[in-house]
């Protein structure tokens, strides 16, 4: 079973490697964190291939994985804060994680002076102009050819 999990992540990184290099990234290290997945001679063959710098942590030390730890603590809070703030169920959690990954990285801190993540990364700016509030009501408009005159073509939630 785990072979074939580490398989996986392999054709995974390998991926992951070219479409970097296809949109013109360039990745010179791979982080990480000693649990085992990336601990095996298939993936130090594709970073040697790949001549990237393989850098393990010690396992279950997220101290040593420092700016992607912090990263991950400041989704889970965000969308923490998010769900709180509008009193919406925990099950809507993966979208509140996606929602504060989306914002981000169109806002976020990055290490280049007023650059965003998204700057960096697309070479333009990011338009903030059609986010709403996270959990804002919504209208959504029906739109079925045999609907009788007297059936309601929207719902609000």
């Amino acid at each position: 079973m785990l072979l074939g999990k580490g398989l996986y992540l392999c054709q995974e990184a390998l991926q992951f490697l070219r479409y970097f290099r296809f949109v013109g990234h360039t990745v010179t290290e791979l982080l990480a964190d000693g649990g085992g997945e990336f601990n095996n001679k298939e993936v130090e063959q594709i970073t040697q291939h790949a001549g990237l710098n393989h850098r393990m942590t010690m396992p279950y030390t997220a101290e040593q994985s420092g700016a992607s730890e912090r990263e991950n603590r400041t989704l889970v809070e965000a969308a923490r804060t998010m769900l709180q703030s509008t009193q919406l169920p925990k099950k809507l959690w993966a979208e509140a994680v996606n929602t504060a990954a989306y914002i981000l990285n169109r806002t976020g801190p990055t290490k280049v002076a007023d650059k965003t993540p998204y700057e960096l990364w697309t070479g333009r700016q990011a338009s903030v102009d059609h986010l709403k509030i996270f959990g804002t009501h919504y209208t959504v408009l029906r739109s079925c050819a045999k609907a009788e005159t007297t059936e309601t073509r929207c719902e609000v939630s």
